[in-house]
């Protein structure tokens, strides 16, 4: 599980899964998760599903595609 992964890293985070019509079917937001958390992850979910991609995949095609905009992609 995504959860337990980040925990045992000693990450504190918001997990969001989308259904296919972009709508939150769980999201699930760890003790300790700041409060904007729960926004980042929600755009992130967006971005994965569509572009098709994960959001870090994204950014580093978005970084090979147009380098004079590497610092704002994302």
């Amino acid at each position: 599980m995504a959860l337990e992964a980040c925990r045992k890293h000693g990450s504190v985070v918001t997990i969001t899964v989308l259904d296919r019509a972009d709508r939150v079917v769980v999201s699930i937001r760890d003790d300790g998760a700041s409060p904007h958390s729960v926004e980042h992850s929600l755009r992130k979910a967006h971005t994965a599903l569509t572009y098709d991609m994960s959001s870090a995949e994204f950014g580093k095609n978005c970084r090979k595609r147009i380098p004079a905009t590497r610092d704002r992609c994302i």
